[in-house]
């Protein structure tokens, strides 16, 4: 750093010797100094230019903040101080997961192009471009938000409260992939609301693994995703909040606003570059500010597309994507979901959160495995009546009364109908694979379901036909 000096004297009067107040002489020595200081640091903070990843990391001090701030994660990555060290492991490296840190510079990233899968959580991307490079990668999540579905929100409202000295960490949560509803946190801990006393689970709940293996299930995270695996690689940049501790007290509910609506870091819009990665098989997208998907109609080996908590309102590009099997479309703005209809091959679909007044837009998806419309304003469910594959539904928070359209739908192992008008199951007597019923906030007369679990809370029921079979 090249140092600039001035000196004069000064007389009694506080004028300089060439006749120049001194303040004003001060003044203008402090900005050419500061300016030239400026200047020269910019100079220094060039972005990277390297030919590999240990020349940058060597130098990374000249390097702009922010290139400087992924070259930390990286070596944070692979658990070493040594930027050599770290190149040998990058460099064998095809799964790779970026520390939580602001990352916003995807730069050196692409000095290793067998990369099939990334994740980088919790920062600050916009430009995509360097991952042009990574020709490779087959798994791409991007997502602005932790992965914590609406359905999972409204349980940490509504189930049973929690011990007022334990924490909760929302991003933790997210992180475990515990985001099914009814599922438990921490050590066995089920949250609930609606004034029952505290209670603790016997053991986590078991969430059947349920084939075609492949497919990823948004609406289970008991499996952290992983069910895609072993051959399967990944690409995963997804974002989220800091981590915000809740004190939970024993009367209070958590507040919905922060439950539901995290703040995205990414600030994704323009997917033009992902074009350019015609092998990505999943691609995740959600909390971000993406409009306009059309880019994506270039990849044809996309089957796993989650671009939730996104301002989208047009979906035709929808209908040059058949391939897709897993889609993930909760808490968008778009009001014509007619696109869906080309999608015959979809096994799982989570349309959570988008003010939707009847299910039409999924009668003719016979595929289906997996559904969520929680948090709708459904009322109808006739329009299910073509879904005979369905093993998992999620209808919390609707307007429903009754159940018959569903009961026959002998594959069902899970059914949630929290929150609605439904008065009796007596409907859906005859689905005996049925594992699990989470019915609480209905007025229930009675429950007669031969499940494995079943959960009543604030329905006004006091007794069990068979006892023996519910816990």
């Amino acid at each position: 750093m090249h140092h600039l000096f001035f000196t004069y004297s000064q007389s009694p009067s506080g004028v300089s010797h060439g006749g120049i107040p001194s303040a004003f002489l001060g003044l203008a020595i402090a900005g050419v100094t500061l300016a030239a200081s400026a200047s020269l640091s910019a100079a220094q903070a060039k972005p990277l230019a390297s030919q590999n990843f240990v020349d940058g990391c060597l130098r990374r001090d000249r390097l702009p903040p922010a290139t400087q701030q992924t070259i930390d994660l990286m070596l944070r990555a692979v658990k070493t101080d040594s930027c050599q060290r770290a190149d040998e492991i990058l460099r064998k490296t095809t799964e790779l997961t970026i520390p939580n840190g602001r990352l916003s510079d995807l730069e050196p990233i692409a000095f290793y192009p067998q990369i099939t899968s990334l994740t980088i959580r919790q920062n600050a991307i916009s430009d995509l471009t360097p991952l042009t490079k990574l020709t490779r990668l087959k798994k791409l999540d991007l997502s602005g938000q932790p992965e914590v579905s609406p359905k999972m929100m409204m349980a940490l409202r509504t189930s049973e409260f929690i011990d007022p000295e334990l924490s909760l960490l929302l991003p933790s949560v997210a992180q475990q992939g515990a985001s099914t509803p009814g599922a438990s946190i921490g050590s066995g801990v089920v949250l609930g609301g609606g004034g029952a006393p505290l209670r603790r689970q016997p053991k986590p709940v078991e969430w059947p693994r349920i084939e075609p293996a492949r497919v990823w299930d948004p609406f289970s995270k008991q499996t952290k995703g992983e069910t895609l695996q072993s051959r399967q690689e990944r690409l995963k940049l997804e974002g989220q909040p800091q981590a915000e501790t809740l004190q939970t007290q024993r009367d209070s509910v958590l507040p919905p606003d922060l439950l539901l609506r995290p703040e995205p870091l990414n600030q994704i819009s323009d997917l033009q570059p992902l074009a350019q990665l015609p092998y990505l098989q999943e691609l995740y997208l959600g909390g971000n500010h993406i409009s306009d998907i059309r880019p994506l109609v270039r990849l044809p080996n996309l089957q796993v597309l989650s671009l939730h908590s996104n301002p989208l309102s047009y979906l035709e590009a929808l209908r040059e994507m058949p391939q897709l099997r897993s889609l993930d479309l909760h808490s968008i703005q778009a009001r014509n979901f007619g696109a869906l209809a080309s999608l015959r091959d979809l096994r799982s679909l989570n349309l959570a959160d988008n003010a939707l007044k009847d299910a039409n837009p999924v009668q003719w998806l016979k595929e289906l495995r997996d559904l969520d419309l929680s948090m709708n304003q459904i009322r109808d469910l006739r329009p299910l009546g073509h879904l005979d594959q369905l093993e998992r539904l999620s209808l919390d928070h609707n307007r429903i009364e009754s159940l018959k359209p569903i009961g026959d739908k002998v594959t069902l192992r899970l059914l949630y109908i929290r929150d609605n008008q439904i008065t009796s199951t007596h409907a859906i007597q005859g689905l005996t694979k049925l594992q699990q019923l989470l019915a609480w906030d209905n007025p229930l007369d009675r429950p007669l379901c031969p499940v494995r679990r079943v959960d009543l809370s604030s329905t006004g029921i006091c007794t069990f036909r068979n006892p023996g079979g519910v816990y």
